[in-house]
């Protein structure tokens, strides 16, 4: 069982390994408890987001955490779902914000290209046009064709 103090260092401990071996200790010491799992889950949840890592990385420790500390479990994951909301999004609603996100991506492109078109017919020089639009010169000599 670990100790009150090896806890606490590896709580401010910075480098990378910290988080992953106190979860091992967390997972030794609840032995099995789902109260004890659940706090030390969230407990290590807190420590993460503290640590302010990148997406990424933040996505690995969860799931590192979530499943040393078997979190998943029905009697565990309400909490945490609670606790981590944003996280735990329908597959659905991510699906379409992100088509959604592509259709504006798509929409600006289209509009970059009409502006261009219509700049072409009223005479302006390719160069302004490609410069302005944020297209490729190539791009623009494409349109006029």
């Amino acid at each position: 069982m670990p100790n009150d103090a090896d806890v606490e260092e590896l709580k401010r401990d910075e480098r990378a390994f910290s988080i992953p071996v106190l979860a091992a200790k967390r997972m030794l010491e609840a032995n099995g408890d789902p109260l004890k799992r659940g706090e030390y889950s969230l407990e290590l949840l807190d420590l993460i987001k503290e640590r302010g890592f990148n997406d990424k990385k933040t996505r690995l420790y969860r799931q590192f955490t979530r499943r040393i500390l078997q979190t998943d479990a029905e009697d565990i994951a309400p909490k945490i779902r609670e606790v981590w909301k944003v996280q735990f999004r329908p597959i659905e609603e991510v699906q379409r914000e992100i088509f959604i996100r592509y259709a504006k991506e798509e929409g600006r492109e289209e509009g970059k290209e009409e502006m261009a078109r219509n700049l072409l017919n009223d005479g302006v020089a390719p160069e302004i046009i490609a410069r302005s639009a944020g297209l490729p010169l190539e791009k623009i000599q494409a349109l006029q064709n």
